[in-house]
């Protein structure tokens, strides 16, 4: 014969009709909130999807437009200063002093340093090697 203790322990591991009603409500319940709000808001999704595709296809060609200009212009720009560097025959430049977006020669910056600052104070626009 089982113990009073014994018979508790088998019924807290076995389940009662009331218990297992209110799981299945509560199951049915998400299962039905489930079913019926992923449909909704694939919809509503669907729909800004439709409205806003053409906006979203122009931004995209505009923005493959942009990048391939971009590159294009770069690869001119490497090219004219790569044929401009080849026609100056071994033309040694650097950087002019005091002008960062000039390029001088600097075969004649090293005969006169002092009449390159001199001129550059003076009339910073007219100074020509």
């Amino acid at each position: 014969m089982a113990t009073t203790f014994e018979t508790n322990q088998r019924n807290i591991f076995t389940t009662d009709q009331s218990s297992e009603r209110s799981i299945d409500a509560v199951s049915d319940f998400l299962t039905e909130a489930v079913n019926s709000f992923f449909p909704y808001i694939i919809g509503v999704f669907n729909h800004w999807l439709d409205v806003a595709m053409p906006y979203l296809i122009g931004v995209a060609v505009l923005y493959v437009c942009i990048c391939c200009l971009s590159f294009l212009f770069s690869v001119v720009r490497f090219f004219f200063t790569f044929i401009g560097r080849c026609l100056r025959f071994g033309r040694r430049d650097m950087r002019a002093p005091g002008r960062p977006s000039k390029m001088i020669s600097r075969d004649a910056f090293r005969k006169n340093p002092s009449g390159y600052f001199r001129d550059l104070r003076g009339k910073p626009n007219d100074f020509v090697y």
